[in-house]
């Protein structure tokens, strides 16, 4: 497994809209295909203003199949429309890591703040969450992408 720095950080929730799905790990990527082209129409439809970059956030997983929240954080919350929903992506501590390379390694990310939590005494709130800082359709080579893995902590 790759070698993880895991940082505490202090954040202020931050209101997102969203679309959730269940789905096996292998139709993950299709999934967030479908869903976040789909949210980045309603922002620009509505002249909402994003607020960070594209996220997933695991809510749990059960049969196999993640149950996932994707969506776009934004500057000011706005109510969903449709199969869009208004969600708030968690505040106060978090413990946080970067992920450089393939999504499909995305998993080690997940694993090293989890075990970073466990051995710091420090109680997971809720899933983790993933926010990629690396366009693909600007970066073809995926072992230059980063993506930043978050996991919100108990105060």
């Amino acid at each position: 497994m790759a070698e993880y720095a895991v940082n505490v950080l202090e954040l202020e929730p931050q209101p997102t809209l969203v679309m959730r799905g269940k789905v096996a790990p292998p139709g993950l990527s299709s999934l967030l295909g479908e869903f976040l082209p789909a949210i980045y129409q309603q922002l620009v439809a509505r002249q909402l203003r994003p607020g960070g970059q594209p996220f997933t956030r695991y809510l749990d997983m059960k049969d196999g199949q993640f149950h996932v929240e994707a969506g776009i954080p934004l500057v000011e919350p706005a109510d969903g429309e449709g199969e869009i929903e208004a969600a708030t992506l968690p505040g106060g501590d978090v413990a946080s890591t970067v992920h450089t390379g393939p999504y499909s390694a995305l998993g080690q990310a997940h694993e090293a703040v989890r075990s970073w939590a466990a051995e710091n005494g420090r109680e997971p709130v809720g899933g983790s969450w993933e926010v990629y800082l690396t366009d693909p359709g600007e970066e073809p080579d995926e072992n230059n992408w980063k993506t930043a893995v978050f996991l919100a902590l108990k105060s």
